[in-house]
């Protein structure tokens, strides 16, 4: 086996002892040699140019690929404890597996023992310091664990040394970035990240971030929508991605002034009916937002009736303006059609629910109740047949047409 460092400041990260202004090295190459001795087996090291070369004789070193197989399996279901005293007897016959060191030194991190995980995770990068997995942990454990995004990123930056196309350290860098207050520079990795693999939810939920920051709210939902569609419901980023659609929704509402299009459209439409539309504020009305067209009532006008402090309510009164739109736009065809209840239709509906009116009688209800819920469902009921047909299309219509 031959193992390569570049003699640079990263280098003397792994080995500290050794000093970076020693001219020759030959403290460096002390310690790396100490380091890499296994039982009778002591290393070959030489350096060439700014390149050290570790040669070690591992050709009496068993196959233990069975028994890291296992390892494997049992961190994969989250049995650390039956993984760990494997793990250690792997690396006490042979320390040289970069990969034995790293999984160590996830599995103590797991554990809470971040200390123990960086010792083990350096093991790891002293035998193969192109290991990324290990490289990116140890900047995951900095940045998360001792605010230390300095050390955390020069971490992740040499994964995209060894790995440019590496979407996850890109991404982690820009999280490092962003705790910096770096956001500027952060948007540059995310979207770096982004063109990689732009189905990975950290980084949709992180561009929905920067974009919140940056105050383009539309944006930052759509972003933060994509990374909750790809998102199972117990994964972290879920729940985060929910909390950002709720916040920026409520901002993108305050930061959009709705009456603008509102009153473009309402006046629209008063001209192609030929009636005004009043705007009456009713607190009174079953839903947030209500039509009433002005034939079907006998008046000279059409009404919007809305209540006050509810949110998006500007979604809703526009929603009723658009029924309006069809109706005039049908009746120029002649293909428009009043929908109506009869006593006869309300008399067949009761009948055919016999049966329940006498089970809540049994249950004790008055006949005054009774009636009301009776009434109350004959009349949601054909409400909702004629309404929600009608409504995908209308919001498909203001979706398409009204984006804010």
């Amino acid at each position: 086996m031959i193992i390569i460092h570049k003699i640079e400041d990263f280098l003397f990260n792994l080995f500290p002892k050794a000093k970076v202004g020693d001219k020759d090295h030959a403290q460096l190459k002390e310690e790396i040699a100490n380091y890499y001795s296994f039982g009778p087996y002591k290393p070959k090291v030489e350096i060439e140019n700014d390149l050290i070369f570790i040669e070690i004789d591992t050709s009496a070193i068993s196959n233990q690929k069975m028994e890291f197989d296992i390892v494997v399996r049992y961190c994969e279901s989250g049995k650390f404890k039956k993984a760990k005293p494997i793990l250690e007897k792997l690396i006490t016959k042979n320390p040289t597996v970069s990969e034995y060191h790293r999984i160590l030194g996830q599995i103590y991190s797991e554990e809470g023992s971040q200390e123990e995980a960086i010792n083990h995770l350096i093991d790891s990068l002293r035998w193969d310091p192109k290991n990324t997995h290990a490289l990116t942990m140890m900047g995951n454990i900095f940045g998360k664990y001792k605010n230390d995004f300095v050390t955390a990123n020069s971490y992740y930056e040499h994964v995209l040394d060894v790995k440019p196309d590496d979407h996850i350290a890109m991404n982690n860098i820009g999280a490092n970035l962003i705790q910096l207050g770096q956001v500027k520079e952060a948007e540059r990795y995310f979207e770096k990240a982004l063109s990689i693999n732009n189905t990975y939810p950290n980084t949709l939920y992180a561009l929905g971030m920067v974009n919140d920051i940056k105050g383009d709210y539309l944006t930052a939902f759509d972003f933060a929508i994509r990374a909750l569609k790809i998102c199972e419901p117990g994964n972290p980023i879920y729940s985060n991605a929910f909390e950002l659609v709720s916040q920026v929704s409520f901002k993108a509402i305050k930061s959009i002034d709705p009456m603008e299009m509102f009153n473009q459209y309402s006046q629209i439409l008063a001209e192609a009916s030929g009636k005004v539309i009043d705007i009456v504020e009713d607190d009174t009305v079953p839903t947030p937002a209500k039509l009433e067209i002005a034939e079907n009532y006998g008046r000279d006008k059409h009404v919007i009736r809305y209540k006050r402090d509810r949110v998006a309510g500007a979604h809703l009164m526009m929603h009723e303006l658009v029924h309006l739109d069809l109706t005039v736009r049908c009746r120029n065809k002649t293909a428009n059609f009043l929908f109506v209840t009869t006593k006869e239709h309300k008399e067949l509906f009761i009948r055919d629910n016999e049966a329940i009116i006498q089970r809540l009688n049994r249950e004790g209800l008055d006949d005054k109740s009774i009636s009301e819920y009776i009434t109350a469902l004959f009349s949601g009921i054909n409400s909702q047949i004629y309404n929600t047909p009608v409504d995908l299309f209308i919001e498909d219509f203001l979706f398409n047409s009204y984006p804010k």
